[in-house]
This record gives structure tokens, C-alpha cells and sequence, in this order.
């Protein structure tokens, strides 16, 4: 058998969607994305201007009813919704973010903003989203990763290989791999037609594809057989089988107490640092759904003990009935396929896609092993290469095409060789048509891809990212590939610790590492953004890259990966890039819109009790345990006289629920038991009154940092409100003024044309 030598990058030492791959040749899907917060256009440029007034964004906020992102003259303003500078873009308010509740007529004021790019969002209430269409990325982001896909794009596209040069390449003898065309796939006659030149010819299927990808053994006669056929129409594409093999070296067996990739502190003898910043990344929180990464190599040890919670289970597969229950003409692929045995147990023989996988989403916060990049990923396990690292370019094909197929976002391909194969390129556009994202390793040749392509990595399109690989000293690795213009990133690729085949932990060094990290990092993207386009996740990676100087010239971003800085390029589903650069940036209008069609209710709060609280005879205490919602002091009164009042105004006419918090040093055990609220119309009239047992601490719903316990619900006329309190009976206890939060519930859905305005808050006292 004649051998072709392509060899892993490894050097010495959401409910899944599904596309048939044959359904987008010479199309492109529209895949459904998720509706962004919208302004009714895209920012407006404005000019540097220094100033030393404060810089303030000024907006406002309206229930976009018809969803089309525009402010229509029946769709009326949002009062009480937070809107927040998302200083790590997240979405997530939290406290030390400057943040402003909309007003009466949902306009709002961001104060003391300093000049630069920040991401404004809005703190939506459960059943709502944002409105209308907004670039995921600052416009300017994508522009070193532009730069590199211009270069791609203006490189000569890399033709299929003349009979003589395809057959100098070692291959496994008497078998061609051939793609038939969908137009013969779709017409019996024609097909039948290919046959029956088949059977004339004495060539015959060895196996076939539910994706019109067959091998044939054409017997001895390779070049006349590859003749005959590269010519004929029906057949898309067809090439030798090229054999893959693992040709990884022994690894380095030594174990990492840390590993240097995701947090370098110099413990390996590196430099601090020179790592991908994962705590920080993970700090963000700001994954929202689960990804799917297809991992394309020798199998996964789905058992392994790191891993197992992680792995990919097929949703229409019931395990274990020998039936085909999802019809995807692939019996029990219950976390993926074996496409070297052809079942359903995808299970690593060989270690090395092991290792892969633990990179990428190995369990964390389990007290036990290593953590991967993204530990919410699920892994789909892809075996294309046996026991001893042998494989097909044949079935590396197949493993493409079934994770397209099976939905995978990613699909990581930590293998490389030196042939170009054009079934591989029609492979991953199918890949890119349905939104994949493809990470390939560069290869451990020490070669320039520029001049020298390595393949998967030299292939082309916007879903490709080539990976090389960096040391703990953040240079780049002795034996990784490179290319100014072909290699889009690097990341740690030299001994790096991650899971091994039954049960441990060990250390390999390659590309084939490297590749991982990004697949890791591509998973937190869209686990942040389920709607990012495989290019803007790319653009992000790149242009978030931390800039290194000994990687000039190697690689597109001249960068090597950093997982928070990549994040920082995403906005929120909630939230929108603005760019300030005057004193007051005026931006249009923000729309929220039901996702519900059923009727749903939504409520927000508004801190104003600064300015409208008033005590007297109370006194402020000061402790870490009181207010701490609310990052400051409350006040107490024990026996004497006195009230502590918190009055709310232009409120819109309309039935509130308020609600009241409170906390006091000695864990609220020496409050009195009846304190004694009421609340009051703007002309003194009782509307409601409570006594309230204040040593016990509220628990009745949970808000904004805090328990609440509910006081009374009042019906609102005339635009204000009053909430007073007043000591209780035993002058031995404290009764405590804290805060209180009023907010009014609409009913609303989908398909309502307007709704009410309203006005919900919250109010604390100010000391």
C-alpha cells in the first residue's frame, strides 16, 4: 500500500441545527440570528474634541410593538428600565457600572463617560429583547482580520493537482474518493448512467455516503480510472485517497501544577503572562448557550472522568436500539461517529484526540484534573484516524460533513499534511454555508504557509482559522509553521498539560495544542453571541489578540490569542457599540420588544430615593451587612419619635406594588416586630398601610441584590406617591429605614400594537 504522510500538529515531546450538506451547493443559508438593541441607524462619526466638561450619551428608550427597530408615532417611551455603560460587556448589570433609569418619557443621561469606545445596554426584563439590527462588533474591529482575508482572497486559489503530480503523493492504492454531482444524484436515469460506465470500467463502490461522497476501488489502473472520470460532468470532484497518519513523537510526561496556557505566572520559567487570560475571560460571565465543537481526529475517552460531563449527546438518538431513530443514516451516534470502524463508539485508541478535547472544554470547578478553554462546550467526538494514527482523507471528509450536518458550530482539526484536495475545500464552504467555523492547526514543519501551503490550513474562506504555536516565553514554538498572510493566530501550542486517554493528565507540545485554545476561545464567543457569523468570530479572535513582537510577521494579527480581549470585541444581545468622542453624544432611540405571544408583564426599577427621602429622629448606622445592595448607609430609630419618608413623582397613573428591604448589624434579630408603613397619595391621602415584622429578614422575592417583602399594592393617581415609616412599639428595638422599591406591572405581548407607559422604582434613603 502506498502511503501518504499527513500527520497531526502535535511536535516532539444550542439545540443542534442540521444541514444536509448536499442542500448548499451554490447556496447560502440565512441562518435565523438574534435580534440585536437597535438604534433606528448606525452611529454618527464624530469629530476627537477635547473638552472638560463632563462627557455624557444621552438616549431613550421605547417598546419597539412591531419590532422593526424604528420609533413609530403610536410606540410609546419606557420609563424605569436601567440602561447601563457595560464596562465587560457582558450584559449583566453590575454594581460599579455607571448606570440611569429611563424617565417619564424614556429619555436617559449617561454622565461622566470618558472619551473612547464603550458598549451602552439595557437591562431587560425576563420575556424581552431588543429590537431591530446592530453590528455584533465595533465596524472597526474586523480590521486587522479584514486585512488578512484580503490577502487570502488576492493569493492565487490553489487548483487541483495534474494526474501525474496526485499520484506522486503516497496514497492508498486502487481507491479514488469521488463526490457526485447533485444533479445526478437527483435523476435515477442519469445516475443509473454512472454505473453503468462503473460496471463497463470493472470499478466498484467500496463505500458510499448519504452525502453523494463514495470510494471506489478502480483497481490497479489508478491513472487511467482518475482520467476517465476527472472529466466527466457528474462527478464533482475526485482525487486519490490519501492516507493520514498520526506521526506524533513521544510527548513530555512531566505534569504541570498550573497550566501556563490559560494563566501564566512565570511558574513554568516563562514569562508572566504570556497566556490566553481564561480567569479573566471566565470572569466576564458571559455564556448563555451551549456550543457544540466537533472534535475531528482519533476519537474522545468520552469516559474520562474531566470530560464525561462535556461530551455531545445526539438529542434524536435513543442509545443502544440499533435503529436509525433520527434518520440520519448513522445508527446509535449517540456523541458522535467512528469513522474508521463505521459505528457509533467514536472512542480514542490513540490519545492524542483526548488531549485535543480536554483543551477545549474539560470540566472545571470539579476538584479534579484541568480545565478547558470552555467548559459549557459540548465535545462531538469525530474518530477519522485508528489506533495507530492512520486515516483518509476519505473519512476525514465524512467527519466534516456529519458535523455539519449534526449542527456543530466548530469543529476543531488538529491534523495536517501537504496536499490540496478539493473535496476538502467543497467540505468547508458546506461548513461555512451553514455558519461552522473551522480551526485548523498550521502545521510543525518550521515551514512558511505563505510560500509553501500546508493543508487543512491552506485552505480558503471566511470560517477558516489557521493556528500556530507559542511557548511560555511568548515567542513563537521551534517546530510550528507560520505565514504573514495563511496563519491567522497563534496560541500555546509547547507542553501543555490537558487530559489523556483512560483517565490521566499529560503533556504534549504542537500545533495540534494551539489549535485547541482557539476552538476554546471561538466556544465563549458564541456562547456570548449565538448569532455571530463564523467571520466575526474570527474578526473578534484576531483583533483581540495581544500584540506580540516576536510574532511580526508570523502570523495575519501579528498576535497571539487572549480569550477576555477577544470577548471585549462582542457586544451583548442587549447591548450597542457607541464611540465617544465629544461632550455629549446623542444616540437614536433604543427599541425593546415582547418575544412572547402570549401576555407577559414586565417591571423595572428606578433609584431616585436619594432625592426623595427625608427622615427625622433617625439615626445613620454603618456596617458591611446594611444596604449592601446598595452600597451604602440606612437608618434607625430606637424608641422616640420621628419618620423616615421616601417620596416618588411623575409616576403614571396606574396600580404599583411596593415592596420594602431592610438589614441591620445584629443580623436583624433586636427589630422591632410591627413596624409600622404607610403609604400615602401626592395629597396625604392613606392609600395602604402594613405593620411589619422586621426581625425576620424579607424573603418574600428577590431583586436587584436584594429580599424584598411586599408592603401593599395601591392604585396611583395624580403622579406621586409617598412611603413613610414611623418607629415601632418596642422603644427597646430598632425599626430600620432602608429602601423601597415601587415598580407598576403592564401586561403586554407580541402582537399589541402599543402599551402603556409606566413607572417603576426603587427608593434609598441618602445619609
Amino acid at each position: 500500500m502506498l502511503r501518504h504522510f499527513l500527520t497531526f500538529c502535535a511536535s516532539k515531546s444550542r439545540e443542534s441545527k442540521r444541514l444536509d450538506p448536499r442542500q448548499t451547493r451554490g447556496t447560502y443559508e440565512v441562518l435565523e440570528q438574534r435580534t440585536l438593541l437597535t438604534a433606528s441607524g448606525f452611529l454618527t462619526d464624530f469629530e476627537l474634541t477635547q473638552s472638560s466638561e463632563t462627557t455624557q450619551i444621552v438616549g431613550r428608550l421605547f417598546h419597539d410593538a412591531d419590532g422593526d427597530g424604528l420609533q413609530s408615532s403610536d410606540e410609546l417611551a419606557l420609563s424605569g428600565w436601567r440602561v447601563f455603560v457595560d464596562d465587560n460587556r457582558n450584559g449583566i448589570y453590575e454594581s460599579d457600572e455607571i448606570s440611569v433609569t429611563t424617565g417619564f418619557d424614556g429619555g436617559y443621561q449617561l454622565s461622566n463617560i470618558s472619551a473612547g469606545l464603550h458598549v451602552i445596554s439595557v437591562d431587560l426584563a425576563d420575556g424581552w429583547e431588543s429590537s431591530g439590527e446592530m453590528p455584533a462588533l465595533w465596524p472597526n474591529a474586523a480590521s486587522r482580520s479584514d486585512t488578512g482575508t484580503n490577502l487570502l482572497q488576492d493569493a492565487p486559489q490553489q487548483a487541483t493537482d495534474n494526474i501525474v503530480q496526485a499520484l506522486q503523493r503516497d496514497h492508498y492504492a486502487e481507491q479514488l474518493v469521488v463526490q457526485i454531482s447533485d444533479r445526478i444524484l437527483s435523476d435515477e436515469n442519469a445516475l443509473e448512467t454512472i454505473r453503468e460506465k462503473q460496471a463497463l470500467l470493472g470499478h466498484s463502490i467500496i463505500e458510499q455516503s448519504q452525502f453523494g461522497l463514495e470510494l471506489w476501488d478502480v483497481g490497479p489502473s489508478l491513472h487511467d480510472a482518475y482520467s476517465l472520470w476527472s472529466s466527466d460532468p457528474g462527478i464533482e470532484y475526485i482525487g486519490p485517497n490519501y492516507e493520514i497518519t498520526d506521526a506524533q513523537a513521544q510527548p513530555n510526561d512531566e505534569l504541570f501544577d498550573v497550566m501556563w496556557g490559560l494563566d501564566n505566572t512565570g511558574q513554568s520559567g516563562g514569562s508572566p503572562d504570556a497566556d490566553i487570560d481564561a480567569p479573566e475571560a471566565w470572569a466576564m460571565n458571559t455564556s448563555i448557550a451551549e456550543v457544540v465543537v466537533g472534535v475531528i481526529d482519533s476519537g474522545i475517552d468520552y469516559t474520562h472522568p474531566d470530560l464525561a460531563a462535556n461530551i455531545w449527546t445526539n438529542p434524536g438518538e435513543i442509545p443502544g436500539n440499533g435503529i436509525d431513530d433520527d434518520g440520519n443514516g448513522f445508527i446509535d451516534d449517540i456523541h458522535g461517529w467512528d469513522f474508521v470502524d463505521g459505528d457509533g463508539d467514536p472512542m480514542d485508541g490513540d490519545g492524542h484526540g483526548t488531549h485535543v478535547a480536554g483543551t477545549i472544554a474539560a470540566q472545571s470547578n470539579n476538584a479534579i484534573g484541568v480545565a478547558g478553554v470552555a467548559t459549557n462546550a459540548k465535545l462531538m467526538a469525530l474518530r477519522f484516524l485508528d489506533d495507530s494514527g492512520n486515516g483518509s482523507i476519505y473519512n476525514a471528509l465524512l467527519s466534516l460533513q456529519y458535523a455539519t450536518m449534526m449542527g456543530a458550530d466548530i469543529t476543531n482539526n488538529s491534523w495536517v499534511g501537504d496536499s490540496y484536495f478539493p473535496g476538502m475545500q467543497f467540505a468547508i464552504n458546506q461548513a461555512a454555508e451553514a455558519g461552522s467555523l473551522y480551526v485548523v492547526c498550521a502545521g510543525n514543519g518550521r515551514n512558511n504557509n505563505d510560500t509553501s501551503p500546508t493543508y487543512p490550513a491552506g485552505y480558503l474562506g471566511d470560517n477558516v482559522i489557521s493556528v500556530a504555536s507559542t511557548t511560555d516565553k511568548d515567542v513563537l514554538s521551534s517546530f510550528s509553521n507560520y505565514g504573514a498572510t495563511s496563519v491567522h493566530v497563534a496560541a500555546p501550542g509547547s507542553n501543555i498539560l490537558s487530559t489523556k486517554m483512560g483517565g490521566g493528565y499529560t503533556t504534549k507540545s504542537g500545533t495540534s495544542m494551539a489549535a485547541p485554545h482557539v476552538a476554546g476561545v471561538a466556544s465563549l464567543l458564541l456562547s456570548k453571541r449565538p448569532d455571530l457569523t463564523p467571520a466575526e468570530v474570527r474578526a473578534a479572535i484576531l483583533q483581540g489578540s495581544d500584540q506580540v513582537t516576536a510574532l511580526n510577521g508570523k502570523t495575519i494579527s501579528n498576535g497571539r490569542l487572549n480569550a477576555a480581549n477577544a470577548l471585549m470585541q462582542v457586544a451583548p444581545t442587549n447591548g450597542m457599540f457607541v464611540n465617544v468622542t465629544q461632550s455629549t453624544l446623542t444616540i437614536d432611540p433604543i427599541g425593546v420588544v415582547s418575544t412572547s405571544s402570549q401576555s407577559s408583564t414586565y417591571t423595572q426599577i428606578i433609584d431616585d430615593g436619594d432625592t426623595g427621602f427625608f427622615q427625622s429622629g433617625f439615626n445613620a448606622q454603618r456596617n458591611s451587612s446594611v444596604a449592601s445592595a446598595f452600597d451604602s448607609d440606612n437608618h434607625i430609630i430606637r424608641g422616640g419619635e420621628g419618620s423616615a419618608n421616601w417620596t416618588f413623582t411623575n409616576l403614571v397613573d396606574g396600580t404599583y406594588q411596593v415592596a420594602a428591604t431592610w438589614a441591620h448589624k445584629y443580623d436583624n434579630k433586636y427589630n422591632v416586630t410591627d413596624a409600622p408603613f404607610s403609604v400615602l397619595d401626592g395629597n396625604g391621602q392613606l392609600l395602604a398601610a402594613n405593620q411589619i415584622d422586621q426581625s425576620v429578614a424579607p424573603a418574600e422575592f428577590s431583586a436587584d441584590g436584594a429580599n424584598w417583602n411586599v408592603l401593599a399594592t395601591v392604585d396611583v393617581s395624580g403622579g406621586q406617591l409617598t412611603v413613610r415609616l414611623e418607629p415601632g412599639s418596642n422603644a427597646n428595638r430598632y425599626t430600620v429605614a432602608d429602601a423601597i422599591r415601587v415598580e407598576r406591572v403592564v401586561s403586554t405581548s407580541a402582537e399589541s400594537a402599543m402599551v402603556d407607559d409606566f413607572f417603576c422604582c426603587y427608593g434609598e434613603h441618602q445619609n
